[in-house]
């Protein structure tokens, strides 16, 4: 049979204009001096098998009877130094090919509408120099390496979409 289950919820509310109830987790702070003391971490895993497919991880913002709710991951500010990274990694195949990484917009569901944009963009920066975009496949040691393919959205009706890349403009003097 299967494991024991834990449910964790907030109350709902049918009150106009209230709010359902919020669920906070969050782990332990330190307000020590010493440069190794760390705030504690939280670590959510869904469960392993030994014979089958890993346990599902599904993270979901709520329907919305205009907007649906947003999900926002962000990694912590550094005081004196670096913000925290955010790393997305897929799976390791111990014994074949690695997971993929699937990022993509749903499709309309409307006649007129269009589906949603993908952003890449990196900080914008007002004394430095402004976050750079890397995009690279891996090497092969004994296979061929990864290709890089763009790939712009046809139209049965109107023009086909634009593929559009520009250098940055300078206004510095003699530049």
């Amino acid at each position: 049979t299967a494991g024991g289950a834990v449910s964790l919820g907030a109350g709902s509310t049918g009150a106009d204009g209230a709010n359902g109830g919020n669920v906070v987790i969050q782990s332990g702070s330190t307000d020590s001096t010493n440069s190794a003391a760390a705030g504690g971490e939280m670590t959510l895993s869904a469960g392993k098998s030994s014979s089958a497919t890993g346990g599902l991880f599904s993270l979901s913002a709520g329907q919305g009877a205009t907007v649906g709710g947003a999900i926002k991951i962000t990694s912590g500010t550094g005081d004196s130094s670096i913000g925290g990274m955010i790393s997305i990694l897929s799976g390791t195949g111990t014994a074949s090919t690695s997971g993929q990484i699937y990022i993509r917009t749903p499709d309309s569901n409307n006649a007129n509408g269009v589906s949603g944009a993908l952003v890449f963009s990196s900080g914008v920066s007002s004394s430095g120099a402004s976050g750079s975009i890397s995009i690279g496949t891996g090497t092969a040691a004994g296979g061929e390496g990864g290709d890089i393919s763009v790939d712009v959205g046809t139209s049965s009706t109107t023009a086909g979409g634009a593929v559009s890349l520009g250098a940055g403009s300078t206004g510095a003097d003699g530049a």
